[in-house]
């Protein structure tokens, strides 16, 4: 297939193997210049041609990036013969999905930093890049870790830009988002211009960050048949916020983890209320006093908590067999002692066993 940059001007896709897929199309690198890859999508038509040529139109296109987030927004479309847009020329990116940040292994090779407050970072980070996109006209729609990546350094990048909903500034008219990933999307529909639907998926997005990458509606209910993650949320019911009406998981952490302000968002997140739902500036405001409020541990440099918890969490459960979250670099920890666990920690040992 012969793609376009304008007519006459061809382009050529070499790379047999495509960095990225998914329901729209592959993703590949061009010849002679790593620092682009062209989205090639399956089909053709005339609304991909006018929310192409409406996306280049919306501010986020011009954006640079920040030392915190990008949005890998389409740079130029590329025509077929026919003069249909067939793909879209995007600055590639180097990172990982953040997913990797919800397993303890692959976060460690994702990240410079790979600690508690990186992942408040993060979350931050995040947060911001969904505010400045809202105060641009963008609901990102499709909310999911499969459409984030994650730099070393922490910065976020939201991908599949072309996807989300907007008005073409030009014309008013409104292009929906094309995909809603049902886990990190709430019970009532996408309406067009709802942020509303974007805080509920953001809110997940940051309990799973903060919560070794547990979902906070995934579990089994006490009474009833198994709801799975949508029914959770259909019911209104998450075990990180009402862990009584749930079967317990041994082991899995707990809202008390979770700094008092953060905690209070994801309830009126999750209430069930869209006009409850904490807007960005709020979400900002609450993951920076966290981040200013947390404490190092005396055994471990790799090791942050909030204050209020009477020991280090993650020493607590490398302990008791949990699992070690957050290695120190070079394997620097110094354990603390069974009795020195048993001193200082009992209340924790029951919060976080």
């Amino acid at each position: 297939m012969r793609l376009y940059f304008e007519p006459g001007r061809p382009v050529v896709l070499t790379d047999p193997q495509p960095i990225g897929s998914g329901a729209q199309g592959l993703v590949v690198v061009g010849a002679g210049n790593p620092r682009f890859c062209f989205k090639v999508y399956r089909t053709v038509s005339g609304t991909r041609d006018e929310r192409t040529a409406a996306l280049l139109r919306l501010p986020p296109a011009a954006w640079p990036g920040t030392p915190e987030h990008h949005a890998a927004w389409p740079l130029h479309p590329l025509t077929d013969d026919t003069g249909h847009v067939r793909a879209v020329a995007l600055r590639r990116v180097e990172g990982v999905s953040l997913h990797a940040l919800f397993d303890p292994q692959q976060r460690q090779a994702a990240l410079e930093r790979p600690n508690w407050a990186t992942l408040l970072r993060v979350a931050r980070n995040l947060t911001r890049l969904f505010g400045r996109l809202h105060r641009a006209g963008v609901v990102v729609g499709d909310v999911s870790p499969g459409n984030v990546l994650v730099e070393p350094d922490g910065r976020v990048v939201l991908i599949d830009c072309d996807s989300v909903q907007f008005t073409d500034p030009a014309t008013g008219r409104a292009f929906p988002a094309e995909h809603v990933t049902p886990e990190y999307a709430p019970g009532q529909a996408l309406a067009h211009g709802d942020v509303s639907h974007d805080l509920f998926g953001l809110a997940v997005l940051i309990c799973q960050l903060l919560m070794e990458g547990d979902h906070p509606f995934e579990g089994i209910p006490r009474e009833g048949a198994d709801r799975g993650i949508e029914g959770n949320i259909g019911a209104g019911a998450s075990p990180l916020l009402e862990p009584h009406r749930f079967v317990p998981v041994p082991g899995r952490l707990t809202a008390e983890l979770l700094p008092e302000p953060v905690v209070a968002l994801a309830r009126r997140a999750f209430s069930g209320d869209p006009t409850a739902r904490p807007g960005t500036a709020e979400w900002d405001a609450a993951l920076g006093e966290a981040q200013r409020e947390l404490i190092g541990c005396r055994y471990d440099a790799a090791h942050f908590h909030r204050q209020g918890l009477s020991a280090c969490v993650w020493c607590h459960r490398r302990h008791h067999g949990l699992g070690e979250h957050y290695p120190a670099a070079g394997g620097a920890a110094t354990a603390p002692t069974a009795a020195a666990l048993a001193r200082r920690s009992r209340p924790a040992a029951r919060r976080w066993a």
